[in-house]
């Protein structure tokens, strides 16, 4: 509600008696004798009535700080109590703040003086707090024993101290809670008597359980028994007598967190997903459902499936496309990240959200408006994985401007905006895609990236730098690849290829498999990188650096692996030299090339193939010695040994005949430059879409 809204109901029904009401009211408070009826007075006034609690705040922004006083005078401290129970609704932010400072005071009156009512109000406060909300071991523990039910409260009558403990445990640190056995205390609230307990009591304890549940351990879901997941099942089904849509919502947030550990029951796409799609069109309640759909299929096909099944694509793309300026922002946000998601595994899912009517339009309109900007070019990067879309319908629509545009202006390092911006574009430079030849050409924003690359401290913005660049440079131009190494200093590339982050380093090492490839210029501009004044002291310290890679993560050594099959192609001999006489790479070469990873072998087995190609043209060591040298080190019979493999897959088998017969090729010395018998291959790079 606004401050203009409030004014307005305000003028409605504070008249100049009744201010002057309020004024005396307020002064009463100052009395001790007279201080019950004013609060009386005030309590009758307020309760259910935002506008006047928020006035009456603005009149008195000290009314906090008297009530907490009232709270420690046993006598006025129930109405006191009433009024601050009635403050706790508040939807003013600032009125919010305020009562975490009367936190405090709450929990000592409650846990001293057994006092219900105290209890109550704080679970209220902490309800309705956003963040945290923070308490000393000793309120902890006292909190957690109102849990388990071990506080007896007067008068006598049914207490509802496990319920108000619950809600205030939900607000409170996960991991000092859960230390304390909150776990264990809410199962036992959520017992098999749920359904007959009291609703505001089943939806207290399933939101502690539903905050406890995230980023649980599996040794922590061990503990809940099996016909808690079927009473968690059951409240997802509509019934308006005994569930209301929250304890629903709630149910499904906690199957929700529990799903990586119980993915394989059918329940889930039976009722969890079906139910979360029916709910999408339900204002406040599809926001909510939109997030935890998304969470649940992220990265799982065959939910994903079903979703759409659901018509969950229909239904988020209506309400995007009939969104309205006065819409919430989290709300749009909330369809289009579920809508980025369901799109951004399968093609038939993502057909759908392309070819949804008016959807891409709604998108060029969101990133002009610079609304919901980062979901937005998440859904962006889910629809780009589409080779057919990438050539047609996204270009079609305008959007690859407006990326390219944001991606410009951003500046803030470290935005998960600039992340998701880059990780756009690692699909817009795909080869077949039409703006990659623009984007080449874009000096300003290729140094930008560069810049990025080597200042930031994310590793994923760096990361998804490195995999645009990669791309971009996947059958480039020779004058492209020179230009953007040419960004670069080799000291740069040097820590972006020994990055703390593997995955850094594997792009970095991709980028330049991707450089050195297709032609003799191509490798030529990296073999003089690291240090151009000197031809040898580069080439030595390229080695050094595959060298190590070689022996770091397997990714990374199939990419150093590539790097050296594209560099031995060269006429120039100088890789293929010095890689000979590498002793280093030479038995790595030979103990991997039996490795059950068949990426791994194939570089290998390239690199084996081209280092025994014959060039009668070629100077430095003869194709002989080059083969005289692998022979020694005993790659023919590793090479021989695996053709006795009978599970040696197509692919693989192929490349080790190629190698042999480059080996027996040799043995019979019957060579001739213009019809050489040995093979060799050049387009050893990667395209991939992001």
């Amino acid at each position: 509600m606004s401050s203009m809204d409030i004014d307005e109901q305000v003028c409605l029904f504070i008249s100049e008696r009744s201010n002057a009401q309020v004024n005396e009211w307020l002064s009463l408070l100052m009395e001790t004798k007279m201080a019950e009826r004013a609060l009386r007075a005030l309590r009758n006034r307020m309760i259910g009535n935002e506008a006047f609690r928020q006035w009456l705040m603005k009149k008195e922004p000290r009314l906090i700080e008297m009530l907490d006083s009232f709270v420690k005078n046993r006598e006025l401290r129930e109405e006191a109590l009433i009024v601050l129970g009635s403050l706790a609704w508040s939807t003013d932010p600032s009125t919010k703040n305020r009562l975490k400072n009367i936190v405090g005071t709450l929990i000592t009156v409650a846990r001293e003086d057994r006092c219900e009512s105290a209890l109550r109000v704080l679970s209220v406060i902490c309800k309705r707090q956003e963040n945290a909300v923070g308490f000393d071991g000793q309120s902890l523990e006292y909190l957690l024993e109102c849990l388990h039910g071990r506080v007896l409260f007067s008068p006598l009558g049914k207490s509802r101290s496990q319920e108000y403990a619950a809600n205030i445990l939900a607000s409170c640190s996960r991991k000092k809670i859960l230390e304390r056995g909150a776990l264990e205390g809410a199962l036992s609230v959520l017992s098999l008597n749920c359904e007959e307990a009291p609703i505001s009591q089943m939806e207290a304890a399933l939101a502690l359980l539903a905050s406890l549940t995230v980023a649980i351990e599996k040794e922590q879901v061990e503990q809940m028994d099996e016909r808690l997941l079927g009473l968690l099942f059951a409240l997802l089904k509509e019934d308006k007598e005994r569930r209301s849509v929250d304890v629903r919502l709630l149910a499904a947030t906690i199957l929700v967190n529990l799903s990586p550990f119980i993915a394989r029951d059918e329940r889930i796409a039976q009722q969890l997903v079906p139910m979360l799609c029916s709910l999408l069109e339900q204002g406040n309640i599809g926001v909510k459902a939109a997030q935890l759909l998304a969470c649940l299929v992220a990265g799982n096909e065959g939910l994903q499936i079903v979703a759409c099944e659901e018509e969950a694509v229909t239904r988020l793309v209506h309400l995007i496309a009939v969104e309205d300026e006065e819409k919430d922002e989290e709300a749009l946000s909330a369809m289009l990240m579920a809508l980025a998601v369901l799109a951004s595994l399968r093609e038939d899912c993502r057909r759908k959200v392309i070819e949804a009517p008016y959807l891409l339009n709604k998108l060029v309109l969101l990133l002009k408006a610079k609304k919901a900007v980062l979901p937005t070019c998440q859904l962006i990067r889910s629809l780009s994985r589409s080779v057919r879309s990438l050539r047609t319908t996204i270009l079609d629509a305008g959007l690859v401007p407006l990326v390219l545009t944001l991606l410009k202006d951003e500046v803030r390092q470290e935005s998960p905006l600039l992340i998701s911006l880059c990780a756009v574009l690692c699909n817009l430079v795909l080869d077949f895609s039409p703006v990659k030849t623009l984007i080449a050409n874009d000096t300003i924003l290729l140094s930008k990236l560069v810049r990025l690359a080597c200042s930031s401290s994310s590793s994923e913005l760096k990361s998804n730098i490195l995999w645009a660049l990669k791309n971009l440079l996947y059958l480039a131009d020779p004058t492209i690849k020179a230009a953007l190494l040419g960004q670069f200093n080799p000291q740069e590339l040097i820590s972006l290829l020994n990055d703390m982050d593997s995955s850094v380093q594997e792009q970095a090492l991709t980028m330049l498999r991707n450089l050195a490839c297709e032609g003799e210029t191509d490798i030529t501009i990296l073999l003089d990188f690291f240090d151009p004044n000197d031809k040898d002291l580069s080439l030595q310290k390229l080695f050094s650096l595959l060298e190590e890679k070689l022996h770091s993560s397997l990714p990374n050594a199939v990419q150093a692996c590539y790097i050296l099959a594209n560099i031995c192609t060269a006429k120039d001999p100088r890789p293929r030299d010095s890689l000979l006489s590498n002793q280093g790479i030479l038995q790595w070469l030979v103990d991997q090339l039996a490795s059950s990873e068949r990426e791994l072998m194939l570089a290998i087995l390239w690199t084996v193939i081209n280092l025994t190609w014959s060039d009668e043209t070629a100077s430095g060591l003869s194709c002989m010695q080059r083969v005289q040298i692998l022979r020694q080190f005993g790659v023919e019979p590793q090479l021989a040994a695996l053709l006795k493999n009978p599970d040696l897959p197509p692919d693989i088998l192929d490349r080790v005949n190629t190698a042999l017969e480059n080996f027996q090729n040799e043995n019979a010395n019957r060579r001739t430059s213009s019809n050489p018998n040995g093979t060799r291959r050049r387009n050893s790079n990667t395209n991939q879409i992001n």
